[in-house]
């Protein structure tokens, strides 16, 4: 059973959670949105559920933003897959695909006065369609709670959702806040239980001088980033693609 953050591994077939009354599937994600990482892996233990976690960090962060994993490690986002349902030998196997992001918001005594907010921040799933599909590709299909998340819509590579970040403090006091979503694939490939998992979670953070853009965003490859020019951005990814 695979249940650590770290190196690729295949997943081996057990009995997921097939009985709705004992999903423990609600909690588990309240506690991924609310950065409760370890909490949410001791849940899913517990209930004997097969699951992966994949950890990433930004690879470029501005300094007159999120403060970098060198000063706070808690500017990482977390991808988890759970599966709920192993089904027949011929029907794919169900996952809940969950993303868990924590920001660490840098700040000083002057506050980022310069800095606008807009636009606002991009979240994902990307998935290689061959080994993957959404279970319910709408909105109904997806699950958060944060009223600053707004749905982006499903591609052919996968979800995207839009994120208000919360914006940058100016009382020179360091602000965290976490946030996320999740959705169901399908795993339509078996393949997908001896090698790569081919599906990746993304979140971009986006900021601005001056203002006034509209972004927009799309995958390249199972990555999300902006489709427009204008504001600054990094990207932070966590999960596996061949």
């Amino acid at each position: 059973m695979l249940k650590s953050l770290g190196a690729v591994a295949s997943i081996s077939a057990v009995t997921g959670i097939s009985s709705a009354k004992q999903s423990p599937l609600p909690a588990f994600r309240r506690l991924m949105w609310n950065g409760k990482v370890e909490e949410a892996k001791k849940l899913l233990d517990r209930q004997g559920t097969e699951y992966r976690m994949f950890r990433g960090e930004p690879n470029y962060v501005s300094p007159f933003r999120y403060g970098s994993p060198d000063e706070d490690n808690q500017t990482t986002i977390v991808f988890s897959l759970a599966k709920l349902e192993e089904r027949s030998e011929n029907d794919p196997a169900v996952y809940d695909a969950s993303i868990s992001v924590q920001l660490s918001e840098w700040d000083n005594d002057f506050g980022d006065l310069g800095q606008v907010v807009d636009p606002n921040d991009g979240m994902g799933i990307g998935c290689n369609s061959t080994y993957w599909q959404a279970v319910e590709p709408s909105r109904s299909g997806v699950s958060y709670t944060d009223d600053r998340i707004s749905y982006g819509g499903f591609t052919g590579s996968g979800l995207k959702m839009q994120y208000d970040d919360p914006g940058t403090p100016t009382d020179g006091i360091d602000q965290k806040f976490t946030t996320g979503f999740s959705t169901k694939l399908e795993a339509i490939s078996r393949d997908v239980f001896t090698g790569d998992y081919n599906v990746i979670g993304s979140y971009v953070h986006t900021w601005s001088d001056n203002g006034g853009y509209d972004m927009s965003f799309g995958f390249s490859s199972l990555t999300l980033s902006p489709t427009t020019t204008g504001p600054d951005s990094w990207v932070m990814t966590a999960g596996d693609k061949a």
